[in-house]
C-alpha cells in the first residue's frame, strides 16, 4: 500500500501547488510561497482549494502542516488559509 504524500511544489515557471496523493493519483492546488526576510517560509492556499484536498483525501490542516514542516525540514514554516 503506497503512502499518502502531501508535499509543497514548484513548476518551471515558478508557479506553486500543494499536492496530496498516492503515487501517480494526486490532487494538486495552487498556493503562495513566499520566504520572508528572517527565512521563514509561508505557504498560503484558498479554503476553496483546502476543502478539495479534505474531500479528496482526508487529510488535516494539522496534518498538512506537519508534512510540510517535515519537507522543509529546520526550517521555519508559516501555514495559512485564506478566503
Amino acid at each position: 500500500m503506497e503512502k499518502l504524500f502531501i508535499q509543497s511544489f514548484m513548476d518551471d515557471n515558478t508557479e506553486t501547488f500543494l499536492e496530496v496523493g498516492k503515487g501517480e493519483d494526486f490532487t494538486s492546488v495552487p498556493s503562495e510561497f513566499n520566504v520572508c526576510s528572517n527565512g521563514t517560509c509561508v505557504i498560503t492556499i484558498t479554503n476553496k482549494n483546502l476543502l478539495k484536498l479534505f474531500k479528496n483525501w482526508g487529510v488535516t490542516k494539522e496534518g498538512i502542516q506537519e508534512a510540510l514542516q517535515n519537507q522543509f525540514g529546520d526550517t521555519s514554516l508559516l501555514f495559512f488559509i485564506k478566503n
